[in-house]
This record gives C-alpha cells, structure tokens and sequence, in this order.
C-alpha cells in the first residue's frame, strides 16, 4: 500500500529497560521481543497504521489520522500491559507521536518530522503515550471516549532549538502517572509572581486598570484589599513599596504610546516619553510613575523570536 502523504501522524516505540529484560530472559528474550512487535503491529494495523520500520525493540509507524495514531497507541497499551510475559517479566513500551510534513523517498519518510517523533517518544517512561503539540491541536476537535490528554508543560528535545509543549495520553484502567520526562523541564517564564503594596487601594487599582486597558489586558481578580492581573498582585496591608520597577509588554509602538497617554490621564506622571532606547535594537518604550512612585514601563522589542506566547498555571483540585 502506498504510504500516506501531505500531513501524517508519526508514531514511534521501543521497550523500556531492555538490557535488564535480555538478562532476565536470556534465551526466551528473542521471542519476547517478536511478540512484542506481533502486537504492535496488529493494533496499530487495525486502525490504518503503515509500518515504516521495525528493528529490535523500536518500531515506527506512520498514520494518515491522529486519531487513529492515538486510538492504536491505546490498543497496543492494553494488549500489553494485560499479556502474560514469561517468567513474570515486565515490558514496557514507551511511544511517541507527532504530526508534520515529509518527504517520501523509496518508500520511507525523510525530513525534521521524523526526528520529531522520535524525540519525543525518547523523552517518556515505558507504558507512557506522550504527543507533540501538534498532534495535540490536531485532536481538539476529536471525540476520544475514555482518552484524556494531560498537558506536561514545555520540555527541550534533544537536536531542537525550541521547548516543546508535550502532552500524555490518560487512559482508563492504564497507568496515568510517571516519573519526570526524560527531557529539560521549561516553564516558560523566571518570575511567578510580584506583589506590590500600595498606599491607596482605589487610586491604584484605577491606574493599573487604565493603563492595563491600553496594553489591551484587564484586572484578572480583585477582593477586599487586593487586586491582580495576572503575574501582578497589588494589596494595601502594608508599607507601599518603594522603588519598583515593573515593565509591560506592548504588541506594537501604538501601543506603547497608548499606555503612555491613559497613565497620565488616569494620575500617572511622566518618568520618560515614549521613543528608542539603546538597550538593543527596536527596543522601544515609554515610562512613568504611579500613584506610590514606582516606575511603570511599557516596552515593545521589535522584531523578536519568543520562547512561549504564555503559560497558565491552573492548581489541581484538593
């Protein structure tokens, strides 16, 4: 059959432990392994999977759909993990999937794709189904009855200049929890959060509100002597601080000078009007004071490549 192309579901696997697992079964640990990959292949075969290649204890397949990648991971994880290996022997098999583009070449794929699959399934545990981000978005409009994806955070894969936002499939009845990725975890920012203490709680807030409107935000939650908006939480229960400086970020030089202009009109004074900085190229900002006398700063940086758009942090339930 001829191997799907245009964009393709990659899947690859391999056992964890495997060294340990050919001590432990010495003679038996060939056939171990062919069984291993008879149910593999039949899974990921019943739901539209081509295999690429096989050698040893690895396997790569490929998928016209996501969804079928994701249903014949599944499958092959509950065959698995219910078999009966020989001498109360322990396989298990970590996969990987990533959706992409590549070019077919004698009957098998070439191109960053690939590689990307490949990455990511070396980043798991043994019994783990992990996704890139691409096959996760890919997913968003599909029914996964009993499927679940549970979001990892942003990891850096070996050979790739960016953090990848990796995601693990959660399965009834298959074990959900794991150790660590096998890959650098990124949260994607340094600060959690800054708390600034203010002298005037309403004064503030209609600052911060003003100017926060400007750079297109809002105030994100306010109560009794506190408001935030998002990493920034302000309260009046104690001294003001002194001294601060706290830098927005702007999408554009309007932008900035849109900030610029509602701090002033909503009680800020002018700590330097918007224009270039030599911090480096395009660096372009504005700054003024607020109410207490911290400086606020909206920067715009110009043409910059960013590690993460953002990153929001959503507490488990008790």
């Amino acid at each position: 059959m001829a191997l799907p192309a245009g964009t393709v579901t990659f899947l690859f696997s391999d056992v964890e432990g495997s060294t340990q697992l050919a001590r432990q079964l010495r003679d038996r640990y060939a056939d171990v392994l062919d069984e291993h990959v008879r149910v593999l292949r039949t899974a990921f075969g019943q739901h539209g999977g081509h295999e690429i290649d096989t050698q040893g204890d690895s396997c790569f397949f490929a998928f016209p759909r996501a969804k079928d990648a994701v249903l014949a991971a599944v499958s092959a994880q509950r065959v698995l993990c219910e078999h009966g290996w020989p001498d109360g022997a322990e396989l298990r098999v970590r996969m990987g999937l990533h959706t992409g583009e590549a070019v077919i070449t004698d009957d098998r794929y070439l191109g960053v794709a690939v590689h990307h699959a490949a990455r990511v399934c070396s980043a798991g545990h043994g019994g783990q189904v992990l996704l890139s981000q691409s096959t996760a978005a890919v997913l968003e409009d599909d029914q996964l009855d009993g499927i679940e994806l549970r979001e990892l955070g942003n990891h850096q894969l070996k050979d790739f200049d960016r953090p990848e936002r990796i995601f693990q499939l959660v399965v009834h009845g298959l074990r959900d929890e794991f150790p660590q990725l096998r890959a650098q975890y990124h949260l994607g920012r340094l600060i959690d959060h800054v708390h600034l203490r203010v002298r005037d709680l309403e004064t503030s807030k209609r600052f911060y509100g003003a100017v926060l409107a400007a750079l297109g935000r809002e105030l994100s939650g306010e109560g009794e002597g506190h408001f935030s908006a998002d990493e920034l939480f302000a309260s009046d229960d104690d001294e003001p601080t002194a001294r601060l400086h706290l830098a927005f970020q702007a999408r554009d030089r309007e932008t900035v000078d849109a900030f610029y202009e509602a701090a002033l009109a909503a009680g800020g004074r002018d700590n330097g009007a918007p224009g270039e900085r030599p911090y480096h190229a395009g660096y372009y900002a504005a700054y003024v004071l607020d109410p207490d006398g911290n400086n606020v700063e909206a920067v715009h940086h110009g043409p910059a490549l960013r590690t993460v758009e953002s990153v929001v942090v959503t507490p488990e339930a008790d």
